[in-house]
């Protein structure tokens, strides 16, 4: 069964990837990726939501504080979310992300999702960034803990 979790979750790694290198080649542009970093935090159950806030560190962003939330669909473990990422400087980078959570067979963190992680603009010098990352991780339950690494492209002009 371990086995057999672990190829699933290497194929679903494998498919999003993909996917957000075909999705950030618009017109035939440089797709290497560029936009990399990670984070932790915590989230917990709260008026039919899951509330996020966690730190990390970003490649364009740099160190920074975020809060956010989602939603899991407790029929096919997808899960849908938006969060705010602070920079040092109070800057912003408004961020949705949605992907699916899987049994890791981690006893410390059973839980591992993969996500597509997208900005959207915010403010300051960020306020026309554009960009897609694979995202994936682990944590621990609701309420719990949980960890990140991301990688993608991220254009902080929006083009």
């Amino acid at each position: 069964m371990k086995y057999l979790l672990s190829v699933v979750r290497c194929i679903m790694l494998a498919c999003l990837a993909a996917g957000v290198t075909a999705s950030t080649a618009p017109g035939g542009d440089d797709t290497r990726p560029n936009w990399t970093g990670g984070g932790a935090g915590t989230t917990t159950p709260e008026g039919g939501v899951d509330v996020d806030e966690f730190s990390g560190r970003s490649s364009h962003v740099g160190q920074f504080i975020a809060e956010g939330f989602h939603t899991l669909n407790p029929v096919d473990f997808t899960f849908a979310g938006e969060a705010t990422w602070t920079a040092a400087n109070g800057d912003t980078l408004e961020l949705t992300y949605t992907g699916q959570i899987f049994l890791s067979g981690d006893p410390v963190y059973p839980f591992g999702f993969v996500a597509e992680l997208v900005a959207e603009g915010g403010t300051g010098r960020l306020s026309g960034a554009r960009g897609r990352a694979a995202m994936s991780g682990a944590f621990t339950g609701r309420p719990g803990e949980f960890y990140f690494d991301f990688e993608g492209t991220l254009d902080p002009n929006g083009k």
